[in-house]
């Protein structure tokens, strides 16, 4: 009678890369993937915003840190309980030693390293992709802005009397300027052929069906006189700079131009200054290719 051997079970190997990287390693990888694809939709979202990318950036360094250096700390905590050979000093001095304790008691320690490795590659996306770094971002905007020059605010007081304006409360507005700018010598008239940078009073804004802004009325010195010299569409400007413009321009609303304009908008009082970048001038004294810069101080002309 024959007896038969039962067949030696042979272990076969991962058929693919798929089963030779265990789970705990698959979501380490999706987690990474996952900060670095969000670091780069903040990046993309706020670009226009450096103060609140920065803000943004600072804040996730911080946290970015804190967790890694919570699980560091978990790692030497779990190593200690191991051998009685670690200790805190270990954290620095040997920073990889304390790991293996954890490493050898995978998959059911992979929180802590799941914790680490996203904390450092938190960190390095919000220096490599947000840039948030830049400290001096945190505190441009709060509340001080640059004056507008005194020529420019003198050419507005001028149209305010013509238009019948308070002459008191401007020669205020002007004294306001003259103590708070920033030591610009005054000249007769402004030559933007040779700047590229041009300050404006925003005297008027379009809006379309839905009453949003679309576009912002600019004028300035021309010849000694204040004229209007083109609009600029608010597509591009800063998310900070149309906040602060959505929700003045509804309290400065009048009924008629400040500045004779053959277009129709929602006219302003002279208060909203502005800094704009352009191509050149044009034949008939208008910007060309305008391009919003940033919001200035405003002046009072009440």
């Amino acid at each position: 009678m024959e007896v038969e051997r039962p067949q030696p079970v042979v272990e076969t190997g991962p058929e693919n890369l798929w089963e030779a990287i265990p789970t705990w390693a698959w979501v380490l990888i999706f987690g990474v993937v996952g900060i670095v694809a969000g670091s780069v939709a903040v990046r993309l979202s706020f670009s226009g915003s450096p103060r609140l990318l920065a803000g943004w950036g600072v804040a996730q360094i911080a946290i970015a840190e804190f967790t890694s250096l919570v699980a560091h700390v978990l790692a030497l905590i779990h190593a200690s309980s191991k051998s009685d050979r670690y200790s805190p000093f270990d954290l620095l001095m040997k920073p990889l030693a304390l790991w293996r304790p954890t490493f050898s008691t995978l998959p059911k320690s992979a929180w802590r390293v799941w914790m680490f490795a996203w904390g450092q590659t938190a960190m390095i996306c919000a220096v490599l992709i947000i840039g948030g770094l830049n400290f001096s971002a945190l505190f441009d905007d709060w509340g001080v802005k640059k004056n507008s020059s005194a020529n420019l605010v003198q050419a507005i007081a001028d149209q305010a009397r013509e238009n019948g304006e308070d002459e008191e409360s401007l020669e205020d507005a002007l004294n306001k300027t003259a103590t708070a700018g920033d030591d610009i010598a005054p000249k007769e008239e402004l030559l933007p052929v040779e700047d590229p940078i041009v300050e404006c009073l925003i005297f008027g804004y379009r809006k379309n069906l839905e009453e949003k802004p679309t576009a912002l009325l600019l004028a300035t010195i021309v010849k000694g006189r204040m004229k209007y010299v083109g609009m600029i569409s608010v597509v591009g400007i800063p998310d900070e700079a149309m906040q602060t413009l959505t929700e003045r321009m509804p309290n400065l609303t009048q009924k008629n131009p400040f500045i004779k304009c053959r277009f129709k908008a929602v006219w302003l009082r002279p208060q909203l200054m502005c800094e704009v970048e352009y191509k050149e001038w044009t034949r008939s004294n208008q910007l060309l290719k305008p391009k919003f810069r940033e919001l200035l101080a405003e002046i009072d002309v009440r």
